[in-house]
């Protein structure tokens, strides 16, 4: 799962009531052999998630250039 997964997910799961905290610490990557942790916090208005804030560290794993 990537860091934007992470997010997606974590709107989802507030608006599904499926989180009992406004912050957390999702692990992933461990099937990969590339574990690592992010954090995640969300803010809303009842089941609408208004903002969702997610921090963790990042390693560049492949650069390219797309020319249109």
């Amino acid at each position: 799962m990537t860091g934007s997964a992470t997010g997606g997910m974590a709107a989802y799961l507030w608006r599904q009531g499926l989180v009992r905290e406004a912050a957390y610490t999702v692990e992933q990557g461990h099937i990969m052999g590339r574990p690592g942790l992010v954090e995640v916090e969300v803010e809303g208005e009842g089941d609408t998630p208004t903002t969702v804030r997610i921090a963790g560290t990042a390693v560049t794993v492949l650069r390219g250039t797309i020319t249109v």
